[in-house]
């Protein structure tokens, strides 16, 4: 996906004390205040429709990005104005050979993105049909090459409406924000696969090792049980990851120890910009030991996604590593810049070895399991194999109860 922003400025002839001086016109050279060039039309569909929330977004009157691409870029996409500037007389009739000054304009620079048009055409689709199933408030759906990083889908809602935008609108600040690097949410059960890729990557366990699930652990002072009340017994390491249960991550989390586990979570990334190269991404917040406020129940609740936070593309990029023999990519949107004088290219940009190949291909088998080894799984497709874990969190205060769903999902 490619576009850039051609923009003039009218200027207006004024001498040393800022009067105009009425016999001199300056022309613009073009008039294009607000223009996006595309290299087809259905990538300028994808860019300017309605709900879009790829990170291309509006410029204002001065012709100023005001968020998303169109801000982060805006000195390399907005170019330079040309002028000419006449003398004219007093019937505004051009005068013979009177001196003419002239600058000629520069044009705005180019902007390519790794989004695939037809992708993000796919994700705007099911996204707000996503959020009308589950009645929820928001939603955020990121497609990502595992193997590279570049983002090949990436919206948000609920968002603006750029064919019926209102720049005073109430509320304007939170429809206009990229959901998915912007705000943070408890991962839940997606940390499971990360909990699971600790312990086999220090040779503690195996998918078939066991332990007893008894439907609870004490931790603290605390219990801490499964999700929906059950018990197991025996229960092997791909068991616990079928059906997601809270103990199998605190008995993982507990062979693996505190100072291990938090070295894997920054490790992997969370709790740190992923650097995809867009403003207003937050970083992920976590406890440690090192904390006065950490407890040995935060381990604990840390190991199944609760009492951590981070966004959607930073939660994303650390599953990623599994599907990637274990290196950490670092995201990017941005695959190429062209100015008149320069061109630049992104691409890959591998941050660290997080786990082992064999881990990695350990855990994203696992996934496997977790989805095409569950009868009616939601996830299976037909002709695909599918490696996934899904997460629903419930919230419950005085005020209000609320409930988040996540997926985390590959296809083999």
């Amino acid at each position: 996906l490619e576009f850039r922003r051609v923009l003039f400025r009218s200027l207006h002839a004024r001498d040393a004390t800022g009067r105009e001086i009425g016999r001199v016109l300056w022309e613009k050279v073009a008039a294009h205040p607000r223009v996006r060039v595309h290299d087809n039309a259905q990538a300028m569909a994808i860019v300017t429709r309605d709900g879009v929330c790829t990170g291309a977004r509006y410029v204002g009157r001065d012709g100023a990005g005001l968020w998303g691409i169109e801000a982060d870029f805006d000195s390399m996409l907005r170019g330079k104005d040309g002028w000419i500037a006449t003398e004219r007389d007093a019937l505004g009739r051009p005068i013979a050979f009177a001196k003419l000054a002239e600058r000629p304009a520069i044009e705005g620079g180019e902007v390519q993105l790794t989004i695939d048009r037809f992708m993000q055409a796919i994700v705007e689709k099911a996204l707000p049909a996503a959020i009308a199933k589950h009645g929820a408030k928001s939603g955020s759906i990121i497609v990502m090459n595992p193997r590279t990083g570049a983002i090949l889908a990436m919206a948000s809602q609920p968002t603006v409406s750029l064919s019926k935008l209102d720049l005073n609108a109430k509320g304007l600040d939170g429809l206009v924000r990229n959901r998915a690097i912007t705000d943070l949410y408890e991962p839940g059960s997606t940390m499971k696969l990360l909990t699971t890729a600790m312990a086999i990557d220090k040779g503690l366990v195996t998918p078939e090792s066991t332990y007893n699930d008894t439907g609870a652990a004490q931790v603290g002072g605390y219990t801490i049980k499964n999700w929906d009340f059950s018990a197991h017994g025996t229960t092997t390491v791909r068991e616990y990851l079928q059906n997601s249960l809270n103990t199998g991550s605190v008995w993982l989390a507990q062979k693996v120890g505190p100072e291990a586990f938090y070295q894997y979570v920054k490790a992997f990334g969370l709790g740190e910009s992923t650097h995809v190269g867009l403003s207003g991404e937050a970083d992920g917040q976590y406890r440690t030991p090192a904390d006065a406020n950490w407890y040995p129940v935060d381990l604990a609740t840390n190991s199944y996604g609760q009492g951590i936070a981070v966004t959607p593309l930073e939660q994303l990029t650390a599953i990623n590593t599994l599907a990637n023999q274990g290196r950490l990519m670092r995201p990017y949107v941005v695959s190429k810049i062209v100015t008149n004088n320069n061109v630049r290219t992104f691409g890959p940009v591998e941050v660290r070895q997080v786990i082992s190949p064999q881990t990695a291909a350990t855990v994203l088998k696992l996934m496997n399991d977790v989805v095409d080894g569950v009868e009616l799984h939601g996830a299976k497709t037909p002709g695909y194999h599918v490696a996934g874990k899904t997460r629903s969190e419930e919230h419950t205060s005085e005020l209000q109860s609320r409930e988040t769903i996540s997926y985390a999902i590959f296809c083999l």
